[in-house]
């Protein structure tokens, strides 16, 4: 089996209409940005649950930068 780096994993799991970077500064945030975002509430819960999983012991939060439609967020991960 493959391991997927985790920019393969963000071009996988998120909607291609997302742009997904990690912190320029190499910290532990990834930035998810779109102009739609995400309207579907069971979409969104699907997608948190993968982040959960793709980084147990590690994922921290979810942090919206927008009230609605989840088109702005950041990824917390505990440093390794």
């Amino acid at each position: 089996m493959t391991t997927l780096t985790d920019f393969q994993f963000f071009a996988k799991i998120m909607p291609n209409y997302f742009v997904t970077s990690q912190d320029k500064d190499g910290k532990e945030i990834w930035r998810c940005r779109s102009n739609t975002g995400i309207e579907d509430e069971e979409e969104w819960r699907y997608l948190v649950k993968a982040f959960q999983q793709r980084w147990p012991g590690r994922y921290l939060e979810i942090n919206h930068t927008t009230c609605t439609n989840h088109v702005d967020f950041d990824i917390y991960l505990k440093h390794t």
